[in-house]
C-alpha cells in the first residue's frame, strides 16, 4: 500500500489529465479541487480503504467514462469474499449526469436526493459488472424499477446487497424490490446476499436469464425454500448459503414437472442442471432431506423412466456447516465430494451410479 495519505488541492490545476490512478493510498478524503478535472476519463480508486466517499461535485465531470472503485463483493476471482470495507462511503451527488460512464463497478444507495437508486437509471452505457449495496433503503418495485436495469444490455455482472440498518419510516418489501431489479437477458453472473425476502422473483428462470453462468444466493435467511433453477441451461457455479429456514430441497429445484403418465410437460429427455460444475451448499443448518425427480418408468421398463438426467456434468459438490442429516443422490461418476464441519450425512448409495469411480470424499 503507498504511503500517501493526502492529495493536493492543486490537482485541480491539471485541467487536461485524462487518467488519475489513486489506488492503494491510505487517502481519506479527495479535495473538491478534484472536481475540476473536466476532461478527466479514467478514474481508479481501488483498494483505498480510508476512503470516506468520493466529492459531491463529481456529478459535474461530465467526462468520466470509467469509474473503478473496489466493492465490498468479489465476482468469481474469489467468489463470495468480502474485502475491508469502509462504511461510511457514501457516492457523490447526482451520479446519473456522468452519461458518457462506461463503467462504475459499484453503487452504494444513500438516503437523500441525488444519492437514491434512480441515479443509474440515467447511465445507459454502463456494462461489465456492478454492486450495488444498501438496497435495504428502496423501499418498494417502482422505485427500484427507476434503476432501469432490465433496459441495460451490457451489464453482464450484477451483485445486490442488503444491510439490516433499515431507515425510520420507510416499510421494506423485499420481495418487490428484488422483483423491480429484474437485470437484461444477458446477465450472466448473479449474486443476491443478505436478502430477507421469503421467495424469489418470477424472473429468475431459464426464459429470462437464458446466459446465466453464475449465480449465488448468500444470506437469504427468510425463505423456505430454494427457487427453481434446474433447467438454467448455462449454469456452471451455483452456490446456495444461509437458508436458514429452508428444510427440505424439494423436486421444484429442478424445475420439472413429471406427469402420472410417464411425461413431462416439456421434454421426454429432461436435464437438471445440464453443465453445472460446482455446486456448494453451505450453512442451511435446517435442512433435513434432499428429494430428487420421482421417475416413472417407461414402457421397456428402464429405471431412468421419463429420461431424467441428474446433474449430468457435475464435478465437485461442496457441503459445509451441516449440522442434521441429508441425502445426497443423482450423482454421477467422477464427482469430488468436499465435506466441512458437517456430522451425520447419510449418502444413499443405491442412487449412486459406479461409486467406486469417486474421485474423492473427505
Amino acid at each position: 500500500m503507498s504511503g500517501i495519505k493526502e492529495l493536493s488541492a492543486s490537482i485541480g490545476k491539471l485541467i487536461y489529465l485524462r487518467y488519475l490512478d489513486l489506488s492503494y493510498t491510505e487517502i481519506k478524503a479527495l479535495p473538491n479541487s478534484i472536481c475540476k478535472l473536466y476532461n478527466l476519463q479514467t478514474f481508479r480508486v481501488n483498494n483505498c480503504f480510508s476512503l470516506e466517499g468520493l466529492p459531491d461535485e463529481m456529478g459535474n465531470m461530465i467526462s468520466l467514462r470509467h469509474i473503478y472503485y473496489n466493492s465490498c463483493y468479489q465476482f468469481i476471482t474469489g467468489w463470495g469474499s468480502r474485502c475491508i470495507f469502509n462504511d461510511h462511503f457514501q457516492m457523490p451527488l447526482n451520479m446519473g449526469q456522468l452519461t458518457c460512464l462506461k463503467t462504475l463497478q459499484f453503487f452504494k444507495v444513500g438516503l437523500e436526493q441525488g444519492r437514491r437508486i434512480k441515479e443509474l437509471g440515467h447511465l445507459k452505457n454502463l456494462g461489465g459488472e456492478l454492486t450495488i449495496n444498501g438496497l435495504q433503503l428502496v423501499c418498494n418495485r417502482e422505485e427500484a424499477q427507476t434503476a432501469y436495469l432490465q433496459e441495460n444490455p451490457n451489464i453482464i455482472k450484477l451483485a445486490y446487497l442488503w444491510s439490516h440498518d433499515e431507515p425510520e419510516g420507510c416499510e421494506i418489501n423485499y420481495e418487490y424490490v428484488l422483483d423491480g431489479l429484474q437485470p437484461h437477458p444477458n446477465l450472466k453472473t448473479l449474486a443476491v446476499v443478505d436478502y430477507l425476502g421469503t421467495r424469489f422473483p418470477a424472473w429468475l428462470r431459464e426464459d429470462l436469464l437464458p446466459y446465466l453462468v453464475n449465480l449465488k444466493l448468500s444470506g437469504c435467511k427468510k425463505c423456505k425454500e430454494v427457487p427453481s433453477l434446474g433447467q438454467l441451461k448455462l449454469l456452471r457455479h451455483l452456490e446456495l448459503v444461509g437458508f436458514h429456514e429452508t428444510e427440505c430441497i424439494a423436486p421444484t429445484f429442478y424445475g420439472v414437472e413429471v406427469s402420472n403418465n410417464g411425461s413431462s410437460s416439456d421434454n421426454a429427455n429432461i436435464q437438471v442442471f445440464p453443465l453445472l460444475k460446482e455446486l456448494v451448499l453451505d450453512d442451511m443448518p435446517s435442512l433435513t432431506e434432499w428429494k430428487g425427480v420421482e421417475l416413472i418408468p417407461t414402457e421397456n421398463g428402464g429405471r431412468d423412466g421419463v429420461g431424467v438426467r441428474m446433474f449430468p456434468g457435475l464435478e465437485k459438490l461442496r457441503i459445509r456447516n451441516f449440522p442434521l442429516s441429508i441425502v445426497l443422490f443423482h450423482l454421477k461418476p467422477n464427482v469430488l465430494l468436499i465435506l466441512h464441519q458437517t456430522r451425520n450425512v447419510y449418502i444413499s448409495l443405491s442412487m449412486w451410479f459406479n461409486i467406486e469411480n469417486l474421485c474423492s470424499f473427505s
